[in-house]
C-alpha cells in the first residue's frame, strides 16, 4: 500500500482533517504571539501551548506517520511543523537562526498549505470531527480572541470608552488632571458632578456603564462611590471576607477615573482593615432630614419653642389676657 493509499482510509482521513484544523489554530497562535509579545495573556496562552496545543499536534502526526521514510518520500510536508517547544523561547531560537518574526509566520503559513494540499488531494476536507480535538481547537480560539479582545479593550480605554460585555460606553473627557483637584458632588442619589477645577460635567451611573443590566438599577460600583461619597472621601473598616469584593469595585472605579481624568497615579490610597482613601474631592448631597443645624442657632431652639407655646392663641392664653389686661402691639409684644 502507498503513503497516499495509507492516507486515504476513512480513520486516516479523519485524523489528517483534525491535523490541519488543529495547526490552522497553531498558525493563528504563532502570528499572535509574534505581534504581541506583551500581550497580557501571553502566560495563560504558553500554557496551553506547550500542555495541550502541541502534544495534540505531535500525537496525529505520530498517528498519521508523517514523519515516517515513506512519508517523506511521497509528500511534499515540512517536518519542522512545530517551530518552537515554547512561545517564550522563539525570539532566542530565530536570533540563534539569524531570523525575525517574519520568518517563522511565513514557515507555519506554508506548512499549513503543504497540509491543506494534502487534505484536499486525498479528498479529506468534510470530515467528522474529534472531539478531543476539537476541544482543544475551541480553547485556542476562546484564547486567542479573548487577547486580542483585551488588546482592543485597552487601545479603546486610552481614547475614553469603557468596555462592559458587548457594549462600548464612551466617558466623559477630561484634560490631565492631578486628584487634588478633581471633585466629585452628588446632587441626588443617582446624579453627580464631575469637575478638574475648570470645567464641570454632569453625569449618572449610566454615563459610566455602571447599571446592572438585570435590574435597570445603579450597580455595586456606584453604591461603593456613593459609600466613598457619605464618608467624605473615607470608607469604614469592613470584615475580611468583605474586603475582595470591595477591592474589585474599588478597581473598576480606579479604570474610570483613570480614564476619565487621564491620570495613571492611584486615585485611592488603601489603609488597614480595608480602609480606602479618596485622593480627590468628593461630596455627598444633603438630604432634607439629615442636614444639620448651625452650632450658632441651637441654643435658641428651646427658646424659639417656649416663645410658641406662650403666644399661642389658645383658650387658656386668651382668657388669661382678659383677666390682666394684657393686649397685643402692633409688634406682636404684649403691655398691660
Amino acid at each position: 500500500m502507498s503513503y497516499l493509499s495509507y492516507l486515504k482510509q476513512p480513520k486516516k482521513k479523519r485524523e489528517l482533517n483534525a491535523f490541519l484544523r488543529i495547526y490552522g489554530v497553531y498558525k493563528k497562535v504563532i502570528y499572535h504571539y509574534l505581534n504581541e509579545p506583551n500581550s497580557p495573556l501571553n502566560e495563560e496562552l504558553n500554557i496551553f501551548y506547550i500542555r495541550k496545543l502541541v502534544p495534540a499536534i505531535q500525537k496525529l502526526a505520530k498517528d498519521l506517520k508523517l514523519d515516517s521514510m515513506i512519508a517523506k518520500k511521497n509528500i511534499n510536508l515540512s517536518s519542522n511543523y512545530i517551530l518552537f517547544s515554547s512561545l517564550f523561547v522563539s525570539e532566542k531560537i530565530l536570533q540563534n537562526m539569524r531570523k525575525d518574526s517574519d520568518y517563522a509566520k511565513v514557515e507555519v503559513s506554508n506548512i499549513y498549505g503543504q497540509i491543506k494540499e494534502l487534505v484536499e488531494f486525498v479528498k479529506a476536507v468534510m470530515q467528522e470531527p474529534i472531539p478531543e480535538i476539537e476541544e482543544i481547537i475551541d480553547e485556542g480560539r476562546e484564547l486567542i480572541n479573548a487577547s486580542e479582545f483585551t488588546k482592543t479593550k485597552t487601545e479603546q480605554e486610552k481614547e475614553g470608552v469603557r468596555i462592559k460585555g458587548k457594549k462600548r460606553i464612551w466617558l466623559p473627557q477630561f484634560p490631565r488632571t492631578e486628584w487634588a483637584k478633581v471633585s466629585i458632588k452628588f446632587t441626588e442619589e443617582r446624579s453627580i458632578i464631575l469637575s478638574d477645577s475648570r470645567d464641570n460635567k454632569p453625569c449618572e451611573p449610566q454615563n459610566f456603564g455602571l447599571i446592572d443590566e438585570r435590574t435597570g438599577k445603579p450597580d455595586a460600583t456606584w453604591k461603593f462611590l456613593i459609600k466613598v461619597a457619605k464618608g467624605n472621601g473615607v470608607t469604614d473598616p469592613i470584615k475580611k471576607d468583605e474586603r475582595e469584593l470591595q477591592k474589585k469595585q474599588k478597581q473598576a472605579l480606579t479604570d474610570i477615573l483613570r480614564t476619565i481624568f487621564k491620570n495613571n497615579t492611584p486615585p485611592f490610597e488603601t489603609r488597614k482593615g480595608g480602609i480606602y482613601v479618596a485622593n480627590f474631592n468628593i461630596k455627598y448631597f444633603e438630604e432634607e432630614e439629615n442636614r444639620t443645624i448651625p452650632k450658632e442657632k441651637v441654643k435658641y431652639l428651646d427658646l424659639e419653642k417656649v416663645r410658641s407655646e406662650m403666644t399661642e392663641s389658645t383658650q387658656e392664653n386668651v382668657e388669661y389676657d382678659i383677666k390682666h389686661n394684657l393686649n397685643p402691639d402692633k409688634d406682636g409684644e404684649y403691655s398691660q
